[in-house]
């Protein structure tokens, strides 16, 4: 086992998000892909912790002002790393159950759907 997990998935459970999005994007056959992301947030004034994840995991830091956050978006990634924190998480255990489920069967961009209001069913079904 990783030390590094249990920290990982304390500081997920407080300062974390997981988000799915449908993009719209008139390159891919259908117009739309579903973004999967995974979000840390740190003060900019603090953010060791975050160049620490992004060592240890990848992903991208952004600088916004007082706020910087590390947020990665290779659903490989991003599902492993539910994986490894899922016997951690306290506060955020429903969401990552859910979204280590989602990350593997939601829709992909060659898979067809009759509309945008049968993506948003999915989507809703899957929260």
């Amino acid at each position: 086992m990783d030390p590094f997990m249990p920290y990982l998935a304390g500081f997920f459970d407080g300062d974390g998000s997981l988000h799915f999005q449908i993009v719209r994007c008139g390159v891919y056959r259908f117009g739309f892909y579903i973004r999967a992301s995974m979000v840390f947030y740190q003060a900019t004034s603090a953010e060791a912790g975050l160049l620490e994840i992004q060592r240890r995991v990848g992903g991208r830091l952004r600088r916004r002002g007082e706020m910087s956050d590390v947020t990665i978006t290779k659903r490989p990634v991003i599902r492993s790393l539910l994986c490894d924190v899922q016997p951690y998480v306290i506060f955020k255990r429903a969401q990552v159950e859910r979204g280590s489920s989602s990350s593997t069967d939601y829709p992909h961009p060659g898979i067809q759907l009759v509309s945008w209001k049968s993506v948003r069913l999915w989507m809703d079904s899957h929260p």
